[in-house]
């Protein structure tokens, strides 16, 4: 019995030397992890060569049951990428083709869609740790920096990799995780991977053309690949990373030797305008007005140029037990997206690329008007920008203009977005924003260039539903905008180009309301052919009256400046308006008298005859007066009776005989309408 008890006892000590044996073995493993991050990170150049030959146990040391050992083993590689970054004479090619020794057998073939811990560990604890919200947050930093340090190492040849697949499927979930620095350093990764994208080679010679979807993937370089790779398996917004690896390489004055560069920066900076997230449109416009800011200014803005290499200051906070604390700012710098890092376009390539920008601008605008939003600054500026790169002095030196084919190209761009949209937020987004952008062109061009009759003919060809009131503003806005420019034959635009009514009516008023003071860009015969309008498409309100009064004194006194009388435009407008035109007029008795003030025959030699017969149907048709028009009709009485009065002799019986009928049927009052005070007045 005693000698059972013996060996059991025995057994005990047995098993408890083997744990404490283990334990120390693995405090043992921990130190000396701990200790490859601490001296590689103060003594670099010493301790470099000799750790590189721990590599094999360092990268085993990642799948490590042991949570502890995983953090170290992560410190002592995050301390070897650090390395890397600071050292010249790094043996780049040998690291990562150890890593890619070490990491093909831990990655899960193309389907695999559960993890196990058996057959491979490492995916499995990347897995578990970065796929969800309830694992230990440190857990999830340890995951993302092993990525980003096995990246590092990895180098450009990561694209070459099998296990590429496994880092970017293991990279997707971070990216949504609701723990800030989790997404923040997933971020990090992903401009890791395009920082190793732009280290490959730009020799093959589909990579110095535009993208060609066409291509099979084995007829690519290696550049074009990865390229591929990183377009179709990028968040929208990480597209940036890649839009500032493109552009990295300084531009040259062989616009060629970038082609395969910016095209393809401007394929990827559609897909962002395309993408469903707002934030991410406002972020490519951005991008777009940063690529052509130097238009026009005379100088070549690089931008604040790097390699886009790996911050250092990933790689110099270890995993602790205050790990989420000391990574919080770091992870925060690391992912921050800078605009000002990308590099502008110099004008030979914004010439080369004209028509690509234009293109992508105008992708842009048009899904500012679908989203019914302002038009952002960033947009407007680059408009300007491309505009100002087919401008060119005029002889004088003083106002920019273009070719005439540029002009139809404008035209045709700004029309594009006038959309005929049953949703009226749509019609009147695009109606703003083409507002903006036509105050940008008059910014740029002389006046005297800008197509303005065009523009506004193609507005006039859209149905817009101008009963919607902000729909109305917004169209009467952007018509009395161009109409401001002025417009040389405005009525053969209303003639031809209006579609209906309404249209034809609200045109009328804002030209009317551009019209009420005198206008030196017009002539006075402009406003008279105005004035006609009414009264051949619709009976003129109390509203368009007043304005209708307003383009008469304008018109007036125009004609005052070059010596042409009152009597003189009044004619000119009698004959505009035809027979049909002056039995409309003369249901108007408001207007009529509106001319009749400006009237003094007493100098004349000859009668204007159909003058006096407007006066006479007028007098006619207003007979017997309605009580709305009655005092209006007595105003045209008491003017009549002053012409008379200062009619010469020789034109008093013409006079009178012109306006027979109508002063008859006033004074003989067969309907007895007039009380006795109006009789006496008639």
């Amino acid at each position: 019995m005693a000698l059972t008890d013996w060996n059991g006892l025995q057994v005990k000590c047995d098993s408890l030397k083997v744990h404490f044996l283990s334990l120390v073995i693995q405090i043992v493993i921990d130190d000396r992890l701990k200790a490859i991050h601490s001296l590689l990170k103060s003594q670099r150049i010493l301790f470099t060569t000799p750790f590189l030959g721990f590599l094999s146990s360092i990268i085993s040391n990642l799948a490590s049951d042991q949570p502890e050992c995983r953090f170290q083993a992560c410190n002592a590689l995050s301390g070897l990428a650090l390395t890397k970054m600071r050292s010249p004479d790094f043996p780049h090619k040998a690291i990562s083709e150890e890593l890619h020794t070490f990491l093909k057998p831990q990655t899960p073939p193309k389907g695999f869609e559960t993890t196990s811990l058996q057959q491979f560990p490492l995916h499995y604890y990347l897995s578990v740790s970065l796929n969800s919200n309830t694992a230990d947050i440190k857990e999830g930093i340890w995951a993302l920096v092993t990525l980003i340090s096995l990246l590092t190492l990895s180098d450009q040849w990561v694209y070459a990799r099998s296990d590429l697949r496994f880092v970017v499927a293991t990279l997707a979930p971070a990216l949504v995780s609701k723990r800030k620095v989790i997404p923040q350093l997933a971020r990090t990764a992903w401009g890791v991977l395009a920082w190793s994208f732009t280290l490959l080679p730009r020799t093959h010679p589909t990579w110095r053309k535009p993208e060609d979807p066409s291509l099979a993937h084995t007829e690519l370089g290696a550049r074009g690949k990865a390229f591929r790779f990183l377009n179709n398996n990028s968040v929208v917004d990480l597209r940036i990373y890649l839009i500032r690896g493109l552009l990295l390489s300084p531009s040259e004055d062989d616009v060629d030797a970038t082609v395969g560069e910016v095209s393809r920066a401007l394929l990827v900076l559609k897909a962002m305008i395309s993408g469903s997230q707002r934030a991410h449109y406002e972020t490519a416009c951005r991008v777009l007005q940063r690529l052509v800011c130097d238009v026009g200014s005379g100088k070549q803005t690089a931008g604040i140029l790097d390699d886009m290499r790996p911050t250092s200051q990933i790689f110099e906070v270890t995993i602790s037990e205050d790990a989420p604390k000391k990574f919080k700012d770091v992870a925060q710098r690391a992912s921050e997206l800078d605009l000002e890092r990308i590099r502008v376009l110099s004008e030979a390539e914004i010439v080369y690329h004209y028509s690509d920008l234009v293109e992508t601008w105008a992708e842009a605008v048009e899904r500012t008007v679908k989203l019914s939003a302002e038009l952002p600054t960033s947009l407007q500026d680059a408009w300007q920008s491309l505009l100002l790169m087919k401008a060119d002095l005029t002889q004088e030196n003083q106002h920019l203009a273009s070719t005439g084919g540029f002009a139809t190209q404008i035209v045709d761009i700004l029309t594009k977005f006038l959309v005929a949209s049953e949703d009226t937020n749509v019609q009147a987004s695009c109606l703003v924003v083409v507002k903006r952008l036509w105050s940008v062109m008059k910014n740029v061009f002389a006046r005297s260039w800008l197509p303005a009759e065009k523009i506004l003919a193609g507005v006039l060809k859209v149905k817009f539903t101008l009963e919607d009131e902000r729909v109305r503003v917004a169209w009467s806005e952007l018509c009395a905008d161009l109409i401001s420019v002025g417009i040389p034959s405005l009525l053969h635009i209303i003639s031809t180009d209006c579609e209906g009514q309404k249209v034809t009516r609200q045109l009328w008023s804002v030209l009317s309301k551009a019209w009420q003071v005198p206008d030196d860009k017009a002539h006075w015969e402009e406003l008279v052919s105005s004035l006609v309008v009414p009264f051949k498409s619709w009976t003129i309100s109390a509203s368009e009256i007043e304005l209708w009064q307003g383009v008469v004194q304008s018109s007036m006194a125009m004609a005052n400046a070059v010596s042409v009388k009152p009597l003189m435009v009044v004619e000119r407008f009698i004959s505009r308006l035809g027979d049909d035109g002056v039995d409309i007029f003369a249901r108007s008795p408001r207007c009529l008298a509106i001319l009749m003030a400006y009237i003094d025959l007493s100098a004349s030699s000859v009668l204007s005859q159909p003058f006096m017969l407007a006066i006479d149907r007028t007098l006619v048709l207003n007979y017997p007066p309605r009580a709305e028009s009655l005092s209006v009709s007595l105003e045209i009485k008491r003017l009549l009776g002053k012409m008379i009065l200062s009619t010469p002799r020789g034109l008093l019986v013409p006079l009178l005989c012109a306006v027979e009928k109508g002063m008859c049927c006033w004074i003989a009052d067969e309907k007895e309408a007039l009380l006795a005070q109006e009789h006496a007045i008639v």
